[in-house]
């Protein structure tokens, strides 16, 4: 006969609960009767009435509206804290139960008066001792242990890690071992009960039970069976306070576990290794450390662990029999979540993610950690998105930096959520998981409304205009401490690229070749700056220069004929190579346009201007690489017609920009038939010579350069079968128009003083900014003063 294998004895701690009980009742007797009241004379018939028409039906309620999410953080889930210190709640938010995995429990059996079982208690329980058949007839520590695994979610006393898993109880108990501290566990009965788990189908089998003896062959082979079906090992490491588990449990050492058993040691509220010193006649008592098996051992919560509550108080319990199956409810929860995983990388990853706990790295104490639910359902490593059935790309190859043309389009939008929001991805360990793509994109800088810029060249800018003879009118510009006023240092809510940053030099040659024929070079943006319209009064932020602005940066050349005394033609041209980042890809820009300006009255002036911009590694000034790199090339074709009509003391503009772009109908690994797509940009402004001297008001409504329409595909993976763990493929239109349109309202003033003196303000009303439906609308306000010497 084999040494029976002691199960350690669990002490018991009473919690108490403030309950309040009230009785109400009490009263006198009945009261006399009163003396009855005489009967009331005869009164004549009533009149009869008409019959009131019926009323119509009332309109039928409306439809319930969705039912609010599930609370988790309820005071059934409080009750044992263990559920929390394993960020179990994680687990429970991403919809995981424990449905469907069953974990058997070999230990004393069943006793049904745990009532918050009854409903997750296979009926394959059983009492593996022949002839005895009595599965509640022995200790309640089996029950206590199932409980912690599996009591339902029923709004009564506690529930379970994984409360709706199934428990597989098997009473083990020998009665030819028992004495004044229970009964003990002989190997053959335990190892019978490990093969009856593995022919029932368990996924798990939770041993709360250690011995100072070896396992003897018998069990260890019926282990290692159970190991080649795949099923998961979990033991307690035993109550002596060792520094290495009890002997027992290091089978999980042995190469016979293939890295599919744990050893799990016990800690309290506090994450502190669990130790009882000496009381009365009750010796110290603790978990036993991890010592030599520590890259196999856990701890979880086994402290004072509440298994059941009563009208007064709530009993718990204490023990690494407690802390064990809250591994095994955490190992339930994750095998219903990747059932592709294999047993020795759900114990690899329970392992790998557990919170370090005492000295860094796995260690003699705490072993590899504490068990933490939250990091062991989360992707590990690096994730990888399928293009194809046997290709995969990683997840960070390449990236979208979207123009502000395009508002939300990649990003947040409906439509962006819809075909970028449940793709799948996979992580180190094949784990599946949705990922929404468009929050891995990025927004360019919105220069419109870039204040720190626009502050940094009106504090720092510096303009000289010099008249050189034989050359004509040369005009440079540049910015000095380039550093100062940024944004990140303005605005630390912003989220900004700092390597992205426009050009700060810039030049300009104006000559003047004959009476009718004038010829202007330039390099760089800066001496187009939308505060020379500003100091004149005009609205700072309603100015259309909606496709001008792509020549900002670039170096090119206007020629403007008189056609006579009313009207000019202007050629236009201009070429940028550039990187709007630092170390990124060069692309380039080529501008072309015409415009003739027209003065039709003394009052009217009119404009219309018609171009091509020709963009190489972007469109609209869009960027994307890798798996995204769709946006390689683009010509638009775009016209702009702007007019001004003067009174005496108002100016009233208008200008409305319309582009067509044709994209090539690009490709990459994620994204496929890029269409041609149309933009549109206008703005309205008014400018008032008030009566007072010196003083403007300007007035304006204007609308960004904003995507009209076009689409393109996105092809990934939306589903996969994790029984052959083949992925399906869908293609998604995704919409390229942004999910709102934004509108800004403006009004500025202009003091222009004597001496040189002036003082300008604008306030600006943004609705839905970046053409997001979801942005809240914004305020932007700008006030300059500025002295001339």
């Amino acid at each position: 006969m084999s040494t029976p294998s002691r199960i350690n004895f669990i002490r018991a701690v009473l919690v108490s609960v403030t309950c309040l009980l009230t009785a109400c009742g009490g009263g006198s007797g009945p009261a006399p009767a009163p003396a009855p009241a005489p009967a009331p004379a005869p009164q004549p018939p009533p009149e009869p009435e008409p019959e009131p028409e019926p009323e119509p039906p009332a309109p039928p309620p409306p439809p319930p509206g969705p039912p609010p999410p599930p609370n988790f953080d309820t005071n059934e889930y409080r009750q044992n804290y263990g559920l929390d210190s394993i960020n179990a709640i994680a687990a429970y938010d991403d919809g995981l139960t424990g449905d469907g995995i069953t974990v058997a429990v070999i230990d004393s059996g069943y006793h049904a008066d745990f009532t918050d079982l009854t409903g997750n208690i296979s009926p394959n329980s059983t009492d593996i001792i022949p002839g005895r058949n009595d599965l509640g007839g022995g200790s309640e520590h089996g029950s206590i242990v199932a409980t912690v695994i599996a009591a339902e979610k029923n709004g009564v006393d506690v529930h379970g890690v994984a409360f709706e898993s199934e428990v597989l109880a098997i009473r083990t108990d020998s009665p030819d071992a028992c004495d004044d501290d229970g009964c003990g566990f002989f190997d053959d009965d335990i190892a019978r009960a490990v093969d009856y788990a593995v022919a029932n189908g368990a996924d798990i089998i939770n041993l709360s039970l250690a011995g100072d003896s070896p396992n003897n062959a018998t069990l260890n082979a019926a282990l290692d069976a159970a190991v080649d079906a795949g099923v998961i090992i979990v033991i307690a490491s035993g109550n002596d306070n060792n520094a290495n588990p009890q002997t027992s449990t290091l089978y999980a050492l042995t190469d016979g576990a293939n890295g599919q058993a744990i050893i799990v040691g016990a800690t309290d509220e506090n994450d502190n290794i669990w130790f009882s010193p000496a009381s009365g006649d009750d010796p110290a008592s603790g978990t036993n450390k991890a010592g030599i098996a520590q890259d196999v051992f856990l701890v979880a919560p086994g402290v004072g662990i509440v298994f059941t509550c009563g009208v007064v108080f709530c009993t718990g319990a204490t023990g690494t029999s407690l802390a064990a199956p809250h591994v095994s409810g955490a190992i339930a929860l994750l095998l219903e979540k990747f059932p592709n995983l294999s047993a020795a990388q759900v114990v690899e990853i329970i392992l790998v993610t557990a919170a370090d706990l005492g000295d860094a790295g796995p260690d003699a104490v705490f072993g590899m950690g504490l068990v933490d639910l939250a990091a062991a359902i989360a992707p590990i490593g690096q994730m990888t998105i399928a293009i194809s059935g046997t290709t995969s790309i990683p997840i960070n190859d390449g990236s979208i930096q979207v123009s502000a043309a395009f508002g939300d389009a990649f990003t947040t939008s409906p439509k962006a959520q819809a075909s970028f929001g449940s793709v799948l991805a996979t992580d180190i360990y094949d784990r599946t998981y949705t990922v929404h793509l468009g929050a891995m994109q990025t927004a360019r800088p919105n220069s419109r409304f870039d204040l720190s810029q626009r502050a940094r060249s009106r504090v720092y800018g510096r303009h000289h205009t010099i008249a050189a003879p034989g050359l004509g009118l040369i005009e440079i510009g540049y910015t000095q401490r380039w550093g100062a006023l940024s944004e990140e240092d303005l605005f630390p809510n912003l989220n900004r690229d700092s390597s992205s940053r426009p050009l700060n030099v810039s030049f300009s040659l104006y000559r003047q070749l004959n009476k009718r024929t004038a010829l202007s070079l330039h390099h760089g943006g800066a001496v187009d700056d939308k505060f020379l319209g500003y100091q004149h009064g005009a609205t700072l932020f309603a100015a259309n220069d909606a496709f001008m602005h792509f020549a900002g940066d670039g170096t090119g050349a206007s020629l403007h004929q008189m056609l006579n005394s009313r009207t000019q033609l202007s050629i236009i041209g201009s070429f940028a190579d550039y990187r709007p980042q630092r170390n990124g890809p060069a692309l380039t820009r080529t501008l072309g346009a015409i415009q003739l300006d027209h003065l039709a009255t003394e009052r009217l002036a009119l404009s219309l201007r018609v171009g091509t911009i020709d963009e190489q590694g972007s469109v609209l000034n869009m960027v994307a690489d890798g798996a995204y790199d769709v946006f390689e090339k683009a010509t638009t074709v775009f016209a702009t017609f702007n007019a001004r009509y003067d009174l005496t003391e108002w100016s009233f503009s208008l200008s409305a920009s319309f582009g067509s772009t044709d994209t090539g109908n690009g490709n990459s690994a994620l994204l496929s038939d890029l269409s041609n797509f149309q933009s549109t940009a206008f703005s309205i402004a008014a400018r008032w010579q008030t009566p007072i001297a010196g003083h403007y008001l300007s007035f304006g409504v204007s609308q960004p350069l904003r995507v009209e329409n076009g689409s393109v595909m996105v092809n990934a993976p939306t589903s996969r079968d994790l029984t052959t763990e083949v992925f399906s493929f869908s293609s998604t239109e995704l919409s390229l128009s942004p999910s709102a349109r934004e509108i800004d309202l403006e009004i500025g003033h202009l003091f222009q003083g004597q001496n040189g003196v002036s003082l300008s303000t604008n306030l600006v009303y943004r609705m839905n900014p970046g053409h997001s439906a979801i942005n809240h609308n914004a305020i932007a306000f700008l006030s300059h003063i500025q002295f001339a010497f």
